[in-house]
């Protein structure tokens, strides 16, 4: 009976495996705990040199702390722009291979392919108007200015408006006025009428004063916009206004108003049930202050137009939701002064908006 012959053993596996055992017994706590701060410091730099691309890991540890380096001392802006500006004229502008010359196309110029025209059923390629069905094609050009107006505000359309139909909008105060039909394109135009640039405004505050706190019938107007006036005269006029019923419109702007104005304009705004407009722009306002401002509006019925743009400084994230949330709360602001930095706010924000338009549309027309 022949011999069976041994299978031979691969050493060089056997070694391999044994050294995977190993490391696979490692205790990696362990080891970093007896590793120096700048072994560490180290190993996370091999770590990150080995795979920067590390898409399980967060954005924020992606990369390396490199701001371990000590402070030079405290932060100077004028030392900052000095030092921004002297390397700026240090390093030499990039030569242009081709010179500029107005007025000439470089490049390829888009154009929108034939094929995509082509597979547009709703294209017209001799007018490039969009078909409609042949009743609403009669519907709108049935359609009266005041019924399209009423459409828009539902669509969400209310500010697709141009200059001269804006102009003519405010101007007609609560009617519905506009000499130009809603039908043509909303081209920006000029306003035609001339303004007066030497304007100043010479409002009496004594006078306007009195007639506050006397609930004088024929003042419905209260403008103190680029006054020269003292905190302590604006405190005391937005306290009268807190019970006054004849003022419509109310406007501060341009009035160095701080955040304690800005906190008795929310008192005021809590206890006056007639002012319809409310203008504070381009004041020394801070967050808090237009926080405490616009909190009471959440139970105002009466505030139709609000504009609070322009301010020290632009409003946080935090602060922009709870304008948002105030919105939401208030049902019959329908035009609001200012530039939201978040999209959220700034998108919903616009539906309230949209929706108070639409409200007043039903309770104008009886259908509410």
């Amino acid at each position: 009976m022949a011999d069976v012959e041994e299978p031979q053993v691969d050493e060089q596996a056997l070694k391999q495996a044994e050294e995977k055992k190993k490391l696979l017994q490692l205790d990696e706590m362990a080891l970093m705990k007896e590793m120096d701060e700048d072994t560490l410091q180290q190993l996370l730099c091999d770590i990150a040199d080995m795979d920067p691309d590390n898409t399980m890991l967060p954005v924020g540890f992606r990369q390396r702390d490199q701001t371990a380096k000590e402070p030079t001392g405290e932060l100077s802006r004028d030392k900052l722009m000095n030092f921004l500006e002297e390397e700026g004229a240090a390093v030499p502008d990039k030569e242009e291979e081709v010179a500029y010359e107005s007025g000439t196309k470089r490049g390829k110029v888009f154009k929108i392919p034939e094929k995509i025209i082509s597979d547009n059923p709703y294209a017209d390629e001799s007018s490039g108007k969009v078909e409609l069905e042949p009743e609403v094609e009669k519907a709108l050009a049935d359609a009266t200015d005041l019924e399209l107006t009423d459409l828009a505000a539902v669509l969400g359309l209310h500010k697709m408006l141009n200059n001269e139909q804006l102009y003519e909008a405010q101007a007609s105060g609560g009617e519905m006025v506009c000499t130009e039909s809603w039908k043509d394109n909303t081209l920006c135009k000029m306003k035609t009428d001339i303004i007066d640039e030497s304007f100043v405004n010479e409002t009496d505050i004594e006078d306007v004063m009195n007639k506050i706190k006397n609930n004088d019938g024929s003042l419905d107007d209260v403008n103190l916009n680029n006054l020269e006036i003292s905190t302590e005269q604006l405190l005391e006029v937005v306290a009268a206004m807190k019970s006054n019923s004849t003022v419509k419109y109310f406007s501060i702007a341009n009035t160095r108003a701080n955040d304690e104005v800005a906190k008795a304009c929310g008192e005021m705004l809590a206890d006056n049930k007639s002012l319809e407009v409310f203008n504070c722009e381009t004041n020394f306002i801070s967050t808090n202050g237009i926080i405490a401002m616009i909190e009471p509006l959440r139970m105002n019925t009466s505030l139709v137009e609000l504009r609070i743009a322009n301010q020290r400084s632009k409003l946080a994230n935090k602060a922009e939701e709870n304008l948002m949330n105030v919105m939401e709360a208030n049902n019959s602001i329908k035009k609001l002064g200012y530039t939201f930095s978040c999209p959220g706010p700034r998108h919903m924000v616009g539906s309230f908006i949209t929706r108070n338009v639409d409200l007043a549309r039903q309770k104008r027309t009886g259908k509410a």
